[in-house]
């Protein structure tokens, strides 16, 4: 929940699509891992749990299946202003040169004052040089954050605000590694269609 004060704004911004924007940098910021680190995971026993309280938020983790390994989390701001929650499993193929590292499930934030939910499709991650040389993370893909449904279960009526974020690998000619490029679309009343206002 590094860099939890953006959700606190987000939750109180009153332009929806500045909204998503918000919810879309601290998705990314929950990210960095990526750069700072390639070292396995602490892996804990099934129903070991992690609590940590501040005064900004209180967050609980507990691990809910060992094999494979399932992670609920649960974080909710002492503020009220939102609530999130996931479940982690990864999926892992192996294809000779990296490891791909994908998401099974998604991660939800409500954000109660306008009763809305978000729902976050995390991008695919990428470790390198297992066997031989320096080991490090990449990321790849899209990312896709939408309004899912209102906070009471209601589905939102095919008017989805979206935000796509794609991922630029790095390679061994381009120093574009974790490049980001994104676009924001909302629903248009007159076209009846989604248009990219960001």
């Amino acid at each position: 929940m590094e860099y939890n004060e953006l959700l606190d704004r987000a939750a109180t911004e009153p332009s929806p699509t500045r909204r998503i924007g918000i919810i879309a940098i601290h998705a990314i910021s929950q990210l960095t891992i990526a750069e700072r680190t390639a070292s396995k995971p602490f892996n804990p026993l099934l129903g070991e749990t992690y609590e940590y309280v501040t005064k900004e938020f209180s967050y609980l983790s507990e691990q809910v299946s060992h094999h494979p390994p399932i992670t609920a989390n649960y974080c909710r701001s002492n503020k009220g202003l939102y609530t999130l929650f996931t479940n982690q499993k990864t999926n892992t193929k192996f294809n000779g040169k990296y490891l791909a590292l994908t998401q099974q499930y998604r991660v939800y934030l409500d954000l109660d004052q306008w009763k809305e939910r978000y729902e976050i499709e995390m991008p695919v991650m990428s470790a390198h040089n297992l066997i031989i040389g320096k080991t490090y993370v990449d990321i790849g893909d899209t990312m896709t954050i939408r309004k899912v449904a209102f906070k009471d279960g209601v589905k939102y009526p095919d008017k989805d605000e979206t935000c796509t974020l794609n991922f630029t690998r790095g390679t061994f000619f381009t120093k574009q590694e974790f490049k980001v490029e994104g676009e924001v679309k909302v629903f248009d009343e007159a076209s009846f269609k989604n248009k990219v206002v960001y």
